[in-house]
């Protein structure tokens, strides 16, 4: 194995004698179906046994997916958001997923800003976007739900 602090797919394939392709069709649950059982095991503990990590970034770059979420809120300092992100990253983090934070223009009743704000990331890799949107009501307020 290479004196590399990362282990890869290649190193695991080392290990059990097959083609790093091999392994990335193991580690692969849409594609697992394709080897032998005994093969999958082989992989299996190979992984476990090098510490094996998939790694997100080479992933991302050849999916061009990230598993990233955006979330825009309007006003970071806001006391109301905080607890509401620790529960998105939690919940995101249990499923594999991460969150990006963007704190919204200064024009906070400009929902179209707040999304733009994603624009370019949209467009490559963020694979959403959580609002939230806060209004200034000065006499009051009707909500539709």
């Amino acid at each position: 194995m290479a004196s590399r602090s990362r282990v890869t797919i290649r190193d695991v394939a080392e290990r059990v004698g097959v083609h790093p392709s091999t392994v990335s069709r193991v580690l692969n649950p849409a594609t697992r179906g394709r080897i032998t059982s005994e093969i999958v095991a082989k992989v299996n503990e190979a992984a476990a046994e090098l510490g094996y990590r998939p790694n997100q970034t080479a992933r991302g770059l050849r999916t061009n997916r990230t598993q990233t979420i955006g979330v825009l809120i309007p006003d970071i300092t806001n006391p109301l958001f905080p607890p509401i992100i620790r529960g998105i990253e939690d919940g995101l983090g249990a499923n594999g997923y991460t969150a990006i934070l963007g704190n919204g223009p200064r024009n906070r009743n400009d929902p179209i800003g707040l999304v733009k704000l994603f624009s370019p990331a949209l467009a490559t890799s963020i694979l959403s976007v959580i609002v939230f949107i806060a209004l200034s009501c000065p006499n009051t307020c009707s909500f539709i739900f």
